[in-house]
């Protein structure tokens, strides 16, 4: 695989769009993405974020677009960073039974699950990856093999947590619980 090719992937939750990108630019640069909110333990998001236009009609009361970009440093070590864009991702104030708390805390749970998947992902590179020849044979296959459990498990969320408040607040616990055990490979 040549280090300069790239394939990029980007998830937009409900609407899945995969890209897959391999570059040594830094991906949320390139046009369009100049807006992109990087995960942080300390940054939540805000109504603020959501900068999109609402689709009507729809009876979805929010849109995260989030995305896990890859990209190889210049010394050719992987990065693995969880975003948020802000320009693809919309809210509805005006949709039928819209909870701003409850809405907004959903929405920040996509993004905490996008990182919960960069720390699987980096966690396995880290334990596999010893050479640039493994870098090459292995990378792509964990990163497509976990953006595929990243997927499910994002739709899987949506499903069981829609009008259901006690199972949000398992979901939340469990995605920190999860977060907390892959401490190691946080987002720095």
């Amino acid at each position: 695989m040549d280090p300069l090719s790239f394939m990029h992937l980007r998830i937009s939750l409900i609407h899945i769009i995969f890209i897959l990108l391999f570059a040594y630019s830094n991906p949320a640069t390139a046009k369009g993405f100049a807006d992109t909110i990087y995960w942080s333990a300390g940054k939540k998001l805000t109504w603020a974020d959501f900068k999109a236009k609402p689709v009507k009609g729809k009876h979805i009361q929010a849109i995260s677009s989030v995305a896990i970009l890859f990209n190889l440093s210049e010394d050719d070590e992987p990065v693995v960073t969880p975003v948020f864009y802000p320009g693809e991702s919309w809210v509805d104030f005006y949709s039928s039974g819209f909870d701003t708390i409850k809405t907004l805390q959903h929405e920040q749970l996509h993004f905490d699950i996008t990182e919960l998947y960069a720390r699987i992902i980096r966690k396995e590179l880290k334990e596999k990856i010893h050479s640039l020849e493994d870098q090459y044979l292995l990378i792509e296959e964990i990163f497509t093999r976990h953006i595929k459990k990243f997927v499910d498990e994002q739709h899987q969320y949506d499903e069981e947590t829609y009008d259901e408040e006690e199972k949000q607040k398992l979901w939340d616990l469990k995605i920190k619980k999860r977060l907390e055990a892959l401490n190691d490979f946080s987002t720095k």
